[in-house]
Parts: C-alpha cells; sequence; structure tokens
C-alpha cells in the first residue's frame, strides 16, 4: 500500500513530520465506530480515507498543528484521516506501528457503535461480510475532516476533579471527552486503581474485581481517558473547600 509522507520545514529546519495511507479498513470503523456522526459516507471517495501512523510536530510550533493537519489533506487528496489509540498492552506490531501523535487534541474522538451478534450459521449468505464481523484487537479511534478541520474548538481550562472510577465517574468523563467542540485541558481522575484500561486484565479478573458493570475492558480501550484524563493514584479523604483543594 502507497505510504505518503509529509515533512513540515521552517528555515531549513524540519519541525513536523506524519506517514498515512489510505484507510483499508473503512468497512471495520464504520460498523464498529459511529463516524457517521461526523461524515458522510456518500461524499467521500474510498480512497479520499486516510490512516495516520505518524504525526510528530516541534513542541514550538504545535499552536500551528491544525495548518499542518489541513495541509496533509491537501497535498494528500484526503478528506478524513482517522487515528487509533491502543493500550500499552496491545501486541508489539500495532503499538510498533504508531506512535503517539502531537496533534491528538485536534481530533475529534469517536463513539464505539454497539455490535450485533449475528447467527453467521443460520444467516448463510445474508450475513454481513468478513471485513465487518472480524474481530481486531479494540482500539480508541480519533478523526479529524475537511469540515471539523474549520471548526474551532473551545479550550476548558477549569480543574475538573473527579473522585473514583466508579459508573457515575466514568459516565461523566465520558460524556466531557466525547465533546466534539470542546478541549477540556484540566481533568484529574483519582482513584486507588488510576483509569480503567490502562493495565491489563483478564475476563475473569474483570468480573472479580469490577467496581461497576457497565463498562467491560473492551468499553474503556475505546473511550482510551488516558489521553485527556490525568490520574492520580490515591483516595480522598478530606475537601477544604475554601482553598478549593482536597
Amino acid at each position: 500500500t502507497e505510504i505518503q509522507a509529509f515533512v513540515a520545514e521552517c528555515m531549513d529546519q524540519i519541525v513536523g513530520v506524519a506517514l498515512i495511507r489510505q484507510e483499508e479498513k473503512i468497512e471495520y470503523v464504520r460498523s464498529h465506530y459511529n463516524i457517521e456522526d461526523f461524515i458522510y459516507f456518500d461524499h467521500h471517495r474510498r480512497e479520499e480515507h486516510g490512516h495516520v501512523y505518524h504525526l510528530a510536530m516541534n513542541p514550538i510550533f504545535l499552536h500551528l498543528g491544525k495548518s499542518f493537519i489541513k495541509e496533509i489533506l491537501r497535498l494528500g487528496h484526503k478528506t478524513s484521516l482517522y487515528y487509533p489509540v491502543y493500550p500499552d498492552y496491545a501486541p508489539e506490531e500495532l503499538l510498533n506501528a504508531h506512535s503517539l501523535m502531537s496533534t491528538l487534541s485536534q481530533f475529534v474522538p469517536v463513539r464505539a457503535r454497539r455490535q450485533i451478534v449475528y447467527a453467521k450459521e443460520q444467516l448463510g449468505i445474508s450475513a454481513p461480510s468478513d471485513r465487518v464481523l472480524n474481530e481486531e484487537f479494540p482500539y480508541a479511534l480519533s478523526h479529524i475532516n475537511r469540515k471539523l478541520i474549520m471548526e474551532p474548538k473551545v479550550a476548558i481550562n477549569a480543574r475538573i476533579v473527579v473522585v473514583g472510577a466508579s459508573t457515575t465517574g466514568l459516565a461523566f468523563l465520558e460524556m466531557v471527552v466525547f465533546c466534539p467542540h470542546l478541549r477540556f485541558n484540566n481533568i484529574t481522575l483519582i482513584s486507588p486503581h488510576g483509569i480503567p484500561g490502562d493495565a491489563y486484565v483478564d475476563d475473569l479478573c474483570e468480573q472479580l474485581l469490577a467496581t461497576n458493570h457497565c463498562y467491560s475492558v473492551r468499553d474503556h480501550i475505546q473511550t482510551a481517558l488516558r489521553t485527556s484524563v490525568t490520574a492520580m493514584y490515591g483516595s480522598m479523604t478530606e475537601i477544604d473547600r475554601k482553598k478549593k483543594t482536597i
């Protein structure tokens, strides 16, 4: 598959590098994520969907990250880009193929779609294609397109502290993280075990140790709170309302 490389320069110095290719698993993305909340597939040709492997920029030029992405879309003849965020315990071939990109805050997180369990044997030729039914290692999907790149995000710098990784706490964080036009820059989660899904646990461990039963390990991975939430390991014992500290 053709891989496209883009280099941003300033005064003969390299300040940004990106590697993308055509998104080959667009059927899987469409069936497993609510990507149609942001784009109409009928308005995009298959070759206009791009998959980002690496996108790194000099921190001094991060405020121009949106301009770099805009040029990648223009020069690469793409209308939308996709970037997967894998947990640290994902297979090495997936982790080695992608690096955490500098401009992730410019992308919009996409909610995972609840999957239908099909009886393939009974449906026969009426069952969906293998491209839709194949199970892959779960990941959190981030997306950007030509329309979103033109819409500014509102930065929210207010300090938000969530105590405990309970069902309520996780539901609140999920609602905040998936706001497409808001960027919360100062969210902290206090929990004895950190952010759920960051460490590997098998299904039996999850059933025995889970603090809530509304989120599975797959749900935690596809939400990827670690990209926008700071975790503090501990338990809250007291609130000082005058000093606004805990």
